[in-house]
């Protein structure tokens, strides 16, 4: 039976904290402590993530230093890979005692013992798949002529991929990008990005009969971007929806229990101010209280701020300071808070145990609220309780005699929780037409007719890894690993798919950083004959004292909302 991803997880925790620290030490100098499950779990999250990248090229740990050797690859450390070697076979032995295996060791014995087959009826027919990796590769060759792959690109590119209509790195490394002049778009600062979206779509508007908001897409070429972007399309009145959408870290539910877990293990006054500051928490101390602790949220605060402001209290004790009616109202908002907290939070039990009581916190501080699905702010809550809910039934169908079950605190609790929460998000939402917001893999397949892309600057697009202490460009580059190289080429490829499949696209560079670093272009940008590369270089660099001049924010119906003074 291949294990879940929660059990696989468990799995690899309970293999590296049973290895000595002495043999951990080339690989992990400072281990976190032993009851420290947090702190295991994100580098049981680095490893994993490394054995899934090896895993898609068909190799597991021990094979790295392995044909480092072959292959005369300098690959310095190699030690640590034979930490990583051991860990590796302790993590497969954990779950073989738990008659459990991983999706990994069975995809890779299927290529070896050539298993992939599909009967005579099966036709397979891959979309969009120019970047496969090599075991999904080597899976699909064994099924013969059941497999056909359709590829976005015209007959004279036929060379430019395989039998899989996988893309060919040596061809497109060698391929020019063909663009116009006003494709470009070259503006200060970074975050002045965002203003050259609205004018692009402010011209579509202008030239395009009746342009409805969900024939416009932009790209985004580092997601850092979406935040202006998405308030700049708000302040315009443009709907729009990002895929990218929030993450469930950083909504309100999260962010309570990880208030709630900070104030139970801390027990600091700073840790209660933080927790009273959350806005779901009027609500809570509304519903229950019975007139000590006042009745507006105001009172609350400006309880805790005098308090704080009179008296240096750092750790919570019995003993509040002041005179006696201000202790009795901040020991009756103290125990409406211990009471939201689960029973025995100091005690240790399994994980699975921690799900109900968790799970009640929620149900007090949200059972009252609205969670209509027309409301987008309440939709968000509804969303963002579930993704926890299904983090927290998980945990809950955990069997508590697994060697690999974990004895925690509630706090220890919630942030395992929290930590398995890190990578999800909530897609926006919106009624009717909305202009999407899409990284840059994923716009060669949309078919909107208007396109900005943000971003295209060196190191945003294409992707780059400068600093990888295991696996360095070059050694990537020896052990036949997809490389700064493979990503340059892709991109490469994939935006001349994009301009070719659409009539309106829009590359948007910024020549500096919010903070003034200067910036370069994209090599996708210079990929061009060379006077076509003096011209595109000169209008990166010109002279932004009369290529950029600054205008005020508009709308896209070009009526102006918020009017900036330009300063002198």
């Amino acid at each position: 039976m291949i294990a879940g991803d929660l059990d696989e997880h468990l799995a690899w925790i309970t293999a590296l904290r049973s290895m000595p620290s002495a043999d951990l030490a080339p690989l992990l100098p400072h281990p976190p402590d032993a009851d420290d499950l947090p702190g295991w779990w994100a580098f049981a999250k680095q490893l994993r993530r490394l054995r899934d990248d090896l895993a898609g090229h068909r190799m597991r740990f021990a094979d790295v230093p392995r044909l480092s050797v072959q292959r005369g690859i300098d690959l310095r450390g190699e030690e640590r890979w034979q930490v990583l070697d051991t860990a590796e076979r302790s993590f497969l032995d954990t779950l073989n005692t738990l008659g459990l295996t991983d999706r990994h060791t069975q995809r890779l014995d299927a290529i070896t013992g050539k298993r992939c087959a599909c009967d005579e009826s099966t036709h397979i027919i891959l979309i969009a798949t120019p970047d496969l990796n090599d075991t999904a590769a080597a899976m699909l060759r064994q099924l013969g002529d059941c497999v056909t792959a359709l590829v976005m690109a015209p007959e004279s590119h036929a060379d430019g991929f395989d039998d899989l209509g996988v893309f060919k790195k040596d061809y497109w490394t060698a391929q020019p990008v063909e663009l116009m002049p006003e494709q470009f778009r070259f503006v200060g600062r970074s975050i002045d990005q965002a203003g050259a979206v609205v004018d692009v779509i402010a011209e579509a508007q202008q030239t395009t009969d009746n342009l409805s908001a969900d024939q416009v897409t932009v790209g985004l070429g580092d997601e850092r971007f979406v935040g202006p972007v998405r308030r700049r399309l708000g302040l315009a009145g443009i709907p729009y929806r990002a895929a990218a959408g929030t993450p469930v870290a950083q909504s309100r539910p999260a962010l309570l229990l990880r208030a709630l877990s900070r104030f139970k293990q801390e027990q600091r006054f700073d840790a209660l101010a933080e927790l009273m500051r959350h806005p779901d928490i009027d609500a809570y101390l509304r519903k229950h209280d019975d007139g000590d602790t006042g009745s507006a949220i105001g009172d609350w605060l400006s309880l805790l701020d005098r308090y704080a402001t009179d008296h240096l209290q750092g750790r919570l004790t019995d003993n509040w300071l002041g005179e006696p009616d201000r202790q009795r109202r901040l020991k009756a908002l103290h125990d409406l808070v211990i009471a939201l907290l689960p029973h025995h939070p100091a005690q240790r039990l399994p994980l699975p145990r921690w799900s109900e009581p968790i799970a009640h916190v929620l149900r007090q501080v949200y059972a009252d609220n609205p969670l209509r699905e027309h409301v987008p702010d309440e939709h968000q809550l509804a969303l963002s309780l579930e993704q926890i809910a299904q983090r927290l039934r998980e945990q809950a169908e955990l069997n508590e005699d697994s060697p690999t079950c974990p004895q925690v605190t509630a706090s220890q609790a919630i942030s395992l929780t929290l930590s398995r929460l890190a990578d999800a998000v909530i897609a926006d939402e919106h009624d009717g037409p909305a202009v999407e917001l899409l990284g840059y893999l994923e716009l060669a397949l949309d078919d909107a007719p208007v396109l900005a892309i943000t971003g295209m600057n060196e190191g945003h697009i294409p992707s780059s890894r400068t600093a990888d202490a295991l696996l360095p460009d070059s050694v990537r580059s020896g052990l036949s690993m997809h490389d700064n190289d493979h990503r340059y080429a892709r991109d490469l490829m994939l935006l001349n798919a994009i301009t070719h499949s659409r009539p309106t696209v829009r590359l948007i560079a910024a020549r500096r950083t919010d903070q003034g670093d200067p910036l370069t272009p994209s090599r996708l940008l210079l990929a061009c004959d060379d006077e076509t590369l003096v011209s595109r270089v000169r209008a990166f660099f010109a002279d932004e004292d009369t290529a950029d001049t600054p205008r005020p924010a508009i709308t896209a119906g070009g009526t102006n909302r918020v009017l900036i003074p330009t300063p002198p």
